[in-house]
């Protein structure tokens, strides 16, 4: 089975990124003539340069300023220099802007910075490194990123970096990257592949999931149903019953009992246990039963209490 990484350096990363332009005005909107520490960006400054640079605004007093600044001159350095800008990074200790250098590297598909990861697998922030790399790589192309990460010689990175550019994909065109993994011979990794794509296929377009679950073996299903319940539960959480109601056994009891539990924690477990006396059929179902017995007992014993006397 594929690992998984923590999204939130990839997030941190992206989003740092993606809010470089809006940085810099801010920037020059809210510094005073005495505050401001000037910034090159429309010449291309030296290595020598830009380490005169950013060490001046490592030591800068204000510190908004210093580290706006300092995130703004790092991303422009690794648009020119990713692999220089990451070492300037680690030896100053600024880890918080490594991610940035890496996912703006790997939209850039800087493979000399892929070679620098690949001689460097000791650095304590190698694989998050190589998770915002490919994230970015997977942003401009999807079919360049796998590849990139089909040439990574040990097998579990390899397996890693496929699903973190997959998951990207998935969220930026998730019909394109089903159609990839329908062409994919069946293995343990391609069913992990697939129910990180069909997670965001549940997020996106739940009617559709809803359609296509059919398609999937049923340990997937088993596995899928309760986000799929949950999405559907953030519509409506009539439409959730009904849908579930269209489940066949089995998936039925593990959509229910979803739907019920989260119904029951919402503050209104007295609906939730309407709902369930008032549907005999459910009630002849031990795991909707017991899941309700157990949510009811957990968010509100009293009501559960007082309706079984």
């Amino acid at each position: 089975m594929a690992a998984s990484l923590p999204a939130s350096s990839q997030d941190i990363a992206a989003h740092t990124a993606h809010k470089y332009d809006t940085y810099k005005q801010t920037i020059n909107n809210h510094s005073s003539s005495e505050q401001k520490i000037e910034i090159q960006t429309n010449d291309r400054l030296s290595s020598t340069s830009r380490k005169k640079q950013l060490k001046q605004l490592i030591h800068s007093d204000n510190e908004l300023l210093k580290n706006e600044k300092l995130t703004i001159s790092i991303a422009e350095w690794a648009e020119e220099a990713p692999v220089e800008a990451l070492i300037f990074a680690l030896a100053n200790n600024k880890l918080q802007l490594i991610n940035t250098i890496a996912y703006i590297a790997g939209k850039n598909l800087d493979k000399r910075f892929l070679n620098w990861l690949n001689n460097n697998k000791q650095q304590a922030q190698h694989d998050y490194l190589m998770h915002a790399y490919f994230k970015g790589a997977a942003e401009t192309s999807a079919a360049t990123a796998l590849d990139l990460a089909l040439n990574l010689e040990q097998q579990d990175q390899q397996q890693l970096m496929i699903s973190a550019v997959i998951e990207s994909w998935a969220q930026q065109d998730v019909n394109a990257a089903l159609d990839w993994l329908a062409q994919q011979p069946a293995s343990p990794d391609q069913k992990e592949w697939q129910n990180l794509v069909f997670q965001q296929l549940i997020e996106q377009h739940p009617a559709q999931a809803a359609e296509q679950l059919s398609s999937l073996p049923r340990s997937q299903q088993v596995l899928l149903v309760p986000s799929l319940a949950q999405r559907f539960l953030v519509q409506d959480i009539y439409d959730a019953l009904d849908w579930a109601e269209t489940l066949p056994q089995g998936l039925k009891g593990v959509a229910m009992s979803t739907i019920i539990d989260s119904w029951a924690e919402k503050d209104i477990p007295e609906a939730a246990l309407d709902y369930l006396l008032s549907q005999p059929a459910l009630l002849t179902e031990p795991q909707i039963l017991n899941a309700a017995a157990a949510s009811l007992s957990q968010h509100s014993p009293q009501l559960l209490a007082d309706r079984l006397d």
